[in-house]
């Protein structure tokens, strides 16, 4: 479909999504478009820009790798929840945000391939230049309660993602992570702990710090 036929198609649901969810000012840019999007909980002021927004700089919805996915996005946010946008956001078909009363906060320059799932019961922050691939996850609970040897655990703990982080396809990043900058995280891993040193390959189950000095272009 050329582009401008695909923009027009959008356009409208985009302008009655930001209607309804943004101010009124705000919504007359049309910083959001939609595509393919349902959503669950969410009310006006619960969408929160860093900066005074322009028109497209968040896209819900559409099109990631191709055949990947055909199902719509999902959003919702409960009571108390924020959902922080930088600039030049795309989030794929596919892809579940739950926001539990904490905040996500995404900065500049994010791509989110399709069918990832984001559940925050505490804040999950994410730096700019980040690149998602298809599955990821990110959960900031166990879900239940935990005891070892009697003790509770902490249930849920904040997630913070540096600037320029890709983490690869299938992935999964638990509660209480902290990746620091410029890390690349592989295929298929499962992240329990902080990765603290920038520059690093993290992979594996549970991953661990393969090798330093490493960078990625994107």
């Amino acid at each position: 479909m050329p582009l401008l036929t695909y923009l027009l198609k959008t356009y409208p649901r985009s302008l009655w999504f930001c209607l309804r969810y943004l101010p009124f000012r705000q919504a007359l840019r049309v910083p959001i478009l939609v595509s393919k999007l349902k959503v669950g909980t969410l009310r006006r002021g619960d969408i929160v820009f860093t900066t005074e927004p322009r028109r497209a700089r968040v896209v819900l919805g559409f099109t990631g790798t191709e055949r990947r996915d055909s199902r719509a996005a999902y959003l919702s946010v409960h009571e108390g929840g924020k959902f922080v946008l930088g600039e030049h956001v795309t989030i794929a078909r596919g892809t579940a945000i739950v926001i539990n009363g904490a905040r996500l906060s995404i900065g500049n320059n994010f791509f989110c391939n399709d069918d990832c799932f984001f559940t925050c019961d505490r804040d999950i922050t994410i730096g700019n230049d980040n690149l998602y691939g298809w599955r990821v996850e990110m959960n900031t609970t166990d879900g239940h309660d935990i005891l070892e040897n009697g003790q509770l655990k902490e249930r849920s703990k904040p997630i913070t993602i540096g600037n320029h982080v890709w983490i690869c396809a299938d992935s999964h990043i638990g509660k209480g992570v902290v990746i620091a900058d410029d890390c690349v995280v592989a295929q298929r891993s499962l992240v329990i702990k902080k990765h603290l040193m920038p520059h690093t390959l993290i992979g594996g189950m549970p991953a661990k710090d393969i090798k330093n000095g490493m960078a990625w272009k994107g």
